[in-house]
């Protein structure tokens, strides 16, 4: 597993597509970031972004507000990224080469999903950099009081938004690796899972009524806010389970496909 993982991090690192993806990951946490504070100048909530007032902004967790936001754009890149580089492997070829090197297939899965994971996670700690670093610098010119986001309290929510926006920037690469080792056609994976993610869980939300909280779209959504209904321990207990289920099926159907086509 170690060596595949550091196998994929020789294609990630190549500066095209590391910086490529960085970039894209900051830039919407930036985008977030620029929606957020600036669209509460007149506290009024009439925007599709909108969530906050003026009083929310200057609490202790208003840079939390931001990376919470930010979470959602993210989770699309996520997705995407890992569905691409994962069935990519499928339509260049390479992956019989590399179930040559490396037999078990599981163990390679677990190391590209792996490698990918800490980009993922790389890819975080960009966007937190890029949108606390905006958040600073806008709140000023938008009559916003920072006071409270350097107390302790302001870095514990911070730190909180950290972690939520990771794991559910995680969930949804997961889940992306998932349908490319199942489908192993980068369009196809990319296409299922973005329709998934914007009109099909949407409507499928609106038929399941309250049950629909609980598809896998709605329950990231409530772990990157920090909870709400179900609460956050749930959101997070159900979504490990939804990685886990997605992870499993897209083992088996990699360990099981023939690769010699």
């Amino acid at each position: 597993m170690s060596r595949a993982f550091r196998a994929e991090w020789v294609k990630l690192r190549r500066p095209r597509f590391l910086f490529g993806v960085l970039t894209v990951m900051a830039g919407f946490a930036a985008l977030s970031t620029i929606l957020l504070i600036t669209g509460v100048i007149s506290g009024e909530d009439d925007g599709p972004f909108e969530r906050a007032g003026l009083v929310d902004l200057a609490a202790a967790d208003g840079v939390a507000q931001g990376l919470g936001l930010a979470a959602n754009f993210l989770s699309v890149v996520a997705m995407v990224v890992a569905a691409w580089k994962v069935a990519a492997e499928f339509g260049d070829g390479t992956i019989r080469n590399l179930v040559i090197r490396q037999p078990h297939r599981g163990r390679l899965a677990a190391g590209k999903v792996g490698a990918l994971c800490s980009l993922l996670l790389i890819g975080v700690l960009a966007a937190t950099a890029v949108s606390v670093a905006l958040s600073f610098a806008l709140a000023p010119t938008n009559d916003i009081d920072t006071a409270a986001w350097t107390t302790s309290d302001g870095l514990a929510a911070v730190i909180s938004g950290v972690v939520n926006m990771s794991l559910t920037v995680l969930g949804w690469g997961l889940l992306g690796a998932a349908l490319g080792l199942a489908v192993g056609s980068s369009a196809m994976a990319i296409g299922i899972g973005l329709a998934w993610m914007l009109p099909v869980e949407n409507l499928l939300a609106l038929a399941l009524g309250d049950n629909g909280k609980y598809l896998p779209g709605q329950i990231l959504t409530i772990l990157a806010d920090g909870g709400g209904d179900p609460s956050y321990l749930t959101a997070l207990t159900i979504s490990v389970l939804y990685a886990a289920a997605a992870s499993i099926v897209g083992a088996i159907v990699f360990t099981r496909r023939d690769l010699s086509g």
